[in-house]
């Protein structure tokens, strides 16, 4: 559990103030006022909130009260499990940090079969209650008309000649490759840069190659 201190630390290394916390995770400034100034524990309903806004923003808590800023590299994932955490980590970052998502090379059966029809259900209801905290754009095969986040993803084609199976996602400040053999195999790189170059190749297939699709 985290403490009032390292949240109060958190918030200083990041230059915010408790105002600017509020507005990001929809209380009031009184109620981190009240978090930051407890007893001891940050005890709250809106400390798992709370925890999710700083470390999307780089922050590791520590031990001892400590914080430290998160140490940037590669993370392997594997399986269903592993694609399933890849979304928990994208829906907390369109709903802390929100900014541009992306999505390419997606094949729409092969996402849903990984996420199972569930959690496809569960991530369809809360990304549609908060898509005007993000821009999700979505680049799949020609012909794919699936289009499962229709209600809060815009959608473009792209030609089968220019067109593979190997997925990759562009959320905050990371860049996941996804390769959907070999029990799916998930590669993260947790770096703003990268992240910010494949956002600017995708931008470019985007508005020249990508096409609108006939039906949305």
């Amino acid at each position: 559990m985290i403490t009032k201190q390292q949240l109060r630390s958190a918030r200083a290394f990041l230059g915010l103030n408790q105002s600017n916390i509020a507005e990001n995770i929809g209380v009031t400034t009184k109620t981190i006022s009240n978090i930051e100034e407890g007893d001891g524990i940050a005890d709250n309903k809106y400390t798992g909130a709370l925890q999710q806004f700083f470390e999307m923003r780089g922050i590791e808590f520590t031990d001892f009260n400590g914080i430290r800023q998160k140490p940037t590299g590669n993370r392997h994932l594997k399986g269903a499990s592993g694609f399933r955490e890849l979304y928990e980590m994208l829906y907390h970052s369109a709903k802390t940090c929100g900014g541009d998502i992306i999505l390419y090379n997606g094949v729409s059966n092969l996402v849903m079969a990984a996420l199972g029809a569930d959690y496809v259900a569960l991530q369809k209801k809360r990304m549609e209650k908060i898509k005007n905290n993000y821009n999700y754009r979505v680049i799949v095969k020609e012909g794919d008309d699936t289009f499962f986040g229709a209600a809060y993803c815009d959608y473009k084609w792209l030609p089968e000649k220019h067109f593979n199976e190997k997925t990759f996602f562009v959320f905050g400040s990371i860049f996941a490759i996804v390769d959907f053999d070999n029990d799916i195999d998930i590669l993260i790189i947790d770096s703003q840069d990268v992240a910010d170059s494949q956002k600017l190749l995708f931008n470019g297939v985007w508005d020249t190659i990508a096409q609108v699709p006939c039906e949305q």
